[in-house]
């Protein structure tokens, strides 16, 4: 398994992932200090061409942990918040998914104050003191404004079977000031030696669970203001042509709803390594809604120490896809990743969920129902189903999706 040199294009995506840093650090005895030497910068927008969309103005957030004090009561992760005046919050708050020292988030136009607060298991920290960073030339306030976060890329050549593949990981944020988006893609060109290979690959980006507003089709592609998912894509190589890739985002034109009930993993998920060293994710989830819920998966994205992206996978509750989930109910799941355990750094998990009563949707066609039931056929027993097989069904079944949405929406 090689890595490549990677030369990443510009990139336009949106996402927004309900998930949780691992908890660490139980013997603190207090939280962190604030930290230091936070810095901003603010790389302008740049406009769509014929090929690629527009990439949104994008904050590139630096800051050095604080010194001094207990180690056990050092950050285990850091909280950004940022506000339209000093000391507020009401723009947006995201935390880290563990302790790395810097943040990228795609930027709407205005002023904007923000700053880093250090959190451990014992709480949250003070601030570090504010940065102004001012936005122009980007899109407005309330529009879908993703981007692909590029230091999170990672590209590996692998053999499955009889077949070389190369496959594609990464991470896509949404901004603070956006508006919710689904059905978002990413697109990877492949390079050789001698410029591009003619060769496209595109994914839908992992995220949590939404209503379609026109066809009321449930997806779990929806990226929240300021939230973060995932993707991963398989591309069949003569791998030794390969040496490179350039990456593309792009949101879907639709409008999506939340969902009125929520599932989340009761309590924090356990890490361990299988035979193979490969990270597995066990735990308990449970519906605190007011309704059952059906479909419930858990996704994990394990990230390693430079905080590239290792996996991005989902995996049905014990019971299969269509287990539901009765209002306070629970249910266990045991998520196998493609991730090395001795590599994992950073873990994220989130849920994606149905509602249990939707039964058959008035705007399902043959077709969808048909690559749902292939989906869910792989996914009764995903540890001996190829990732590769896994990732095209589900993309199949979201650009089914995507038909049906835009023909209710007549575009």
């Amino acid at each position: 398994m090689g890595s490549f040199r990677t030369s990443l294009a510009a990139v336009f995506l949106l996402i927004a992932v309900a998930a949780s840093a691992q908890a660490q650090q139980a013997s603190c005895t207090a939280g962190p200090s604030a930290p230091r030497g936070v810095k901003a910068k603010i790389d302008k927008a740049i406009p769509a061409t014929d090929k690629t969309p527009m990439t949104p103005a994008v904050l590139t957030l630096t800051w050095q942990a604080s010194e001094g004090g207990a180690p056990a009561n050092a950050a285990a992760a850091f909280v950004i918040e940022a506000g339209s005046q000093q000391r507020t919050s009401d723009v947006g708050t995201t935390q880290t998914a563990g302790p790395e020292l810097s943040f990228t988030m795609p930027m709407a136009n205005g002023a904007y104050y923000v700053r880093v607060r250090g959190v451990n298991a014992c709480g949250l920290g003070p601030p570090s003191s504010d940065a102004r960073v001012t936005v122009s030339g980007s899109v407005a306030p309330g529009q879908p404004n993703p981007l692909v976060v590029l230091s999170t890329i990672q590209a590996t050549r692998e053999r499955l079977g009889k077949s070389a593949f190369v496959r594609v990981m990464g991470q896509v944020r949404n901004g603070w000031n956006a508006a919710p988006a689904a059905l978002a893609t990413v697109t990877a060109t492949y390079e050789g030696a001698k410029g591009g290979l003619g060769v496209t690959q595109t994914a839908f980006v992992n995220g949590t669970s939404g209503r379609l507003k026109r066809t009321g089709l449930v997806t779990d592609t929806v990226l929240e203001p300021g939230g973060t998912g995932c993707f991963v894509m398989f591309a069949e190589f003569n791998v030794a042509n390969v040496t490179g890739l350039g990456v593309v985002a792009a949101p879907s034109r639709v409008e999506v709803e939340p969902l009125a009930h929520q599932v989340d993993v009761d309590g924090a998920p356990a890490f361990a390594a299988d035979e193979f060293d490969s990270l597995v994710a066990s735990g308990r989830v449970k519906n605190a809604g007011p309704q059952a819920t059906g479909h419930n998966e858990v996704w994990v994205e394990a990230r390693d120490e430079a905080g590239r992206v290792l996996d991005c996978r989902g995996t049905p509750v014990d019971g299969g896809p269509a287990k539901q989930l009765s209002p306070s109910g629970a249910a266990a799941f045991r998520n196998v990743t493609e991730a090395p355990f001795s590599m994992s750094r950073t873990v994220r998990w989130w849920i994606t969920w149905q509602p249990a009563d939707s039964g058959a949707s008035a705007a399902e066609t043959p077709m969808y129902r048909m690559r749902r039931e292939a989906l869910e056929t792989l996914l009764q027993d995903p540890a001996s189903a190829a990732p590769q097989d896994i990732a095209g069904a589900r993309d199949a079944l979201r650009r089914e999706a995507e038909s049906i949405e835009r023909s209710a929406g007549g575009q």
